[in-house]
């Protein structure tokens, strides 16, 4: 199994730490050596999968969240930041889950999925 890190490369790293926090994703400050501070975000990398493109967005490269409360999540992006900043699609019930899009203050999409209970 080959391993994998997605690096989000920013000029405003505490401003995109923010943003994850307050989606629900917990953030380490780090540095390797004498390499720059960064922050490592606390996730679980489930799988890295190749889609057609999505009806909603048109992005090379989509970053989802599995969280517990979509709806939760957006009120927490809502308490730091202005919607219209963030919110690229609202929540939609899908199949599997509840779905909503965001973006980051970087501009990168971000899918917000809540999955039902298997």
């Amino acid at each position: 199994m080959t391993g994998v890190t997605i690096l989000l490369c920013s000029e405003n790293i505490k401003l995109i730490k923010e943003f994850y926090e307050a989606i629900g994703v917990t953030c380490h400050e780090e540095q390797h050596g004498s390499g720059p501070v960064h922050f490592s975000l606390e996730a679980q990398m489930e799988a890295v999968e190749i889609y057609p493109p999505r009806k909603q967005v048109s992005a090379p490269v989509i970053l989802r969240f599995n969280v517990e409360d979509v709806s939760a999540s957006i009120a927490g992006l809502s308490e730091k930041f202005e919607e219209s900043d963030f919110l690229v699609a609202s929540l939609e019930e899908l199949q599997t889950g509840m779905k909503a899009v965001v973006k980051d203050p970087d501009g990168r999409i971000v899918e917000l999925f809540q999955p039902y209970p298997r």
